[in-house]
């Protein structure tokens, strides 16, 4: 979720100088709406609902719709690689302000093919990273607006200990660790997790863990607390004795301002974020100790070292650092783009410099066409990057809040081999974690819009039926 706990911060920020919708492609996103932010679901390329052959053009429909409803004047997109749809929405609205919030510390040699976006944006915000000095990626030198690191802290302050012990159901008499080692979507630290686990129980701690990084296998004793819900993690750092965490950009960020002892397991299988610089120029500077996954004997290490030190309470080297204000800072600069038109006929060089991603956009759209969705998507497959669809998902549609729907709609007959389809305000996690396609609709919206959103429906689902589902039916 860091993509989405970052865009929060950032709206949190901005807090009733700005009216600020966000759009997500992530499950996670019920968190951030119970956060009092309008939000929007948008499924991904990676969900087996919308072809891959139309999902591009999907989510430049879903944008534009978006853009329109809300009057929007900017759009910010947080993310290492801009999707093909993005691009083709800022096309069709020139007159929108388009912002690239891209991160560092890329890989060595990866992503370049996605800096050929950046002519398509009218900024690029670069949030620090406290490891920036040990980056060899690829926008090391590129042009940016560079900020201060971001984090939710800067918008939502760390709880004293006693009150974050308290609010997570924690026994205040006793040390405590936290095992938190992602969800395993990338990549899988499973054994880590386990070995973490089980070695703070072995020593008589009370350990912690996330519902989501913890294996269905695993099988958590009276020892070991599941955490669920709780969002942001980052506000009850200081309940933590000892934190076993990944070292991606908003984990690391946020545990160093606590008073925990932090121990960075880097995921090695992410494609872009280089974590195993950031962990180990942190680990260098004596902030973190880093651990490699494969290294058991080091983690056993790192762990009781870092106990050894609780119990006895020898003075930590680095002493943890105050709120980074990124933020608050990326909050000031979008709000100041408000209010700044955008040169709908950009300068030539940056119109020529987009002339080689419009022809390599044309080019894919061409190959797939004389391909054909079926040879496209085994491509794609092959390359594991397409759940397998070729062709519009036939759907029985419900539509569960007032709408005029078309007579011609109405009046079709149920199709008992389609498969259930809803279309909600609501944002049921249910509906997010579960395999039937649902379209998300932003609250409090139009009636024009909800008409809008029933075209793009009709262009990207084969629909059999159309059905007004009362309030009260399950």
């Amino acid at each position: 979720m860091g993509h989405l706990t970052r865009q929060t911060s950032i709206a949190l920020a901005l807090g009733q100088r700005a009216r600020v919708t966000i759009l997500s492609l992530s499950s996670g996103i019920s968190a951030v709406a119970e956060q009092g932010i309008p939000v929007e679901y948008l499924p991904s390329y990676q969900r087996p609902w919308i072809p891959w052959t139309m999902w591009n053009n999907y989510l430049s429909d879903r944008l534009t719709a978006l853009i329109d409803e809300t009057d929007a004047t900017v759009v910010v997109f947080d993310g290492v690689a801009p999707y093909r749809g993005l691009v083709l929405a800022r096309r069709t609205r020139p007159d929108v302000t388009f912002v690239w919030f891209r991160r560092g510390m890329w890989r060595r040699g990866r992503n370049k093919s996605a800096l050929r976006a950046e002519p398509f944006f009218d900024l690029t915000i670069e949030p620090g990273d406290v490891a920036t000095p040990s980056d060899q990626g690829y926008t090391r030198t590129r042009v940016a607006r560079k900020i201060e690191p971001v984090s939710v802290l800067d918008v939502q302050p760390l709880l004293p200990r006693q009150e974050a012990v308290s609010a997570l159901g924690l026994d205040p008499e006793r040390r405590i660790g936290l095992v938190t080692l992602g969800s395993g979507a990338i990549g899988d630290n499973g054994k880590v997790r386990e070995q973490a686990l089980d070695i703070f129980v072995s020593a008589g701690w009370q350990v912690a863990t996330t519902q989501a990084a913890l294996s269905a296998n695993y099988r958590a004793g009276a020892h070991v607390v599941v955490l669920t819900d709780v969002y942001p993690l980052a506000r009850f750092a200081n309940a933590f004795d000892v934190v076993i965490s990944e070292a991606g950009y908003n984990a690391t960020h946020e545990f160093l301002q606590s008073s925990a002892r932090t121990i960075l397991v880097p995921n090695e299988k992410t494609a872009t974020d280089d974590q195993v610089s950031r962990a180990e120029y942190l680990d260098l500077h004596g902030a973190v100790t880093s651990v490699r996954a494969h290294d058991s004997s080091k983690l056993r290490e790192a762990i009781e070292a870092a106990m050894y030190s609780v119990e006895h309470q020898t003075e930590r080297l680095v002493q943890p650092v105050g709120p980074y204000g990124g933020s608050l800072t990326a909050a000031d600069i979008l709000l100041a783009l408000t209010s700044v038109k955008t040169d709908t006929n950009t300068d030539v060089v940056r119109r020529l410099r987009r002339v080689p991603y419009i022809a390599r956009i044309r080019a894919t759209q061409f190959g797939e066409f004389v391909l054909g969705p079926a040879t496209t998507d085994r491509i794609r497959q092959y390359r594991r990057k397409s759940p397998g669809l070729t062709e519009r998902l036939r759907i029985n549609l419900a539509v569960d809040f007032p709408m005029d729907i078309p007579v011609t709609l109405h009046a079709t007959p149920i199709d008992l081999q389609a498969t259930p389809a809803t279309m909600t305000m609501d944002l049921s996690k249910d509906d997010l974690s579960g395999t039937s396609p649902f379209e998300h609709v932003l609250k409090d919206s139009s009636q024009h819009y909800h008409e809008r959103r029933l075209e793009i429906l009709l262009n990207y689902y084969d629909v059999a039926s159309v059905s007004q589902r009362r309030l009260s039916d399950s």
